[in-house]
């Protein structure tokens, strides 16, 4: 396998010890961008830091983080990536992991160079599952949440950006469009430099025109709801 470019890398673990000594693993390979020991600041720290893999414990406090990362899997779309590492071998976890958009899935007590493994594969489109016993063979992988996300110009976006990719286009400021969604100014920011990213784009006005290209592809998928 091709060897993966320094990746920004975000950990969340409720146990800061286990966070730390993750960071100090990876940290001669990619960019750890974060730590976040507490699920409540997961989504801001992905907009502050905008990783390209999160490194996500299974477990905080004692509930479960994949209903969480469902919900972000469906408001940013693929980036990050998450990669799950966890303690609990488990058939029923692995798979409700992977059918809900994840693309690693890591048993904690693998060895550094199987989680490296595991961030190239992903970084590299491809899924990772460290124990192929925890998961069934006909089982998904890769999906993106429960709830399917619009394609739009063959491109595969949540919800939530194509909306604020069409109003930005009307011209709705960025403050109004960040309360109606329940963002922060930079979550709309961060809305459109993925949609840059995913179009090509590298100006927000190329970006817009591409909108403007796709008006009533956008506008039907969203009827569609």
């Amino acid at each position: 396998m091709k060897v993966a470019a320094r990746a920004r890398v975000l950990i969340a673990d409720d146990h800061s010890l286990i966070a730390d000594g993750v960071a100090l693993a990876l940290g001669p390979y990619h960019q750890v961008v974060g730590i976040v020991v507490a699920l409540t600041d997961l989504r801001h720290a992905i907009i502050d830091a905008m990783p390209e893999i999160v490194v996500l414990d299974v477990s905080f406090a004692g509930a479960s983080s994949l209903t969480k990362m469902y919900s972000l899997i469906e408001e940013f779309g693929t980036r990050p990536r998450f990669v799950i590492l966890t303690a609990h071998q488990s058939r029923a976890m692995c798979n409700a992991a992977l059918e809900g958009g994840a693309r690693g899935f890591v048993l904690k007590g693998s060895s550094t160079q199987t989680l490296r493994v595991a961030i190239d594969t992903v970084l590299a489109g491809g899924v990772f599952v460290s124990d192929r016993s925890c998961v069934s063979v006909d089982a998904p992988v890769g999906g993106s949440g429960p709830r399917s996300r619009l394609v739009v110009g063959g491109l595969a976006m949540p919800r939530c950006r194509l909306k604020v990719l069409a109003l930005v286009a009307e011209g709705v400021p960025r403050t109004e469009l960040a309360s109606r969604f329940g963002l922060t100014v930079k979550g709309v920011e961060y809305h459109l430099a993925s949609a840059k990213r995913q179009t090509g784009m590298r100006r927000t006005l190329d970006l817009l025109r591409w909108v403007e290209e796709h008006r009533s592809e956008i506008e039907s998928q969203l009827r569609g709801e």
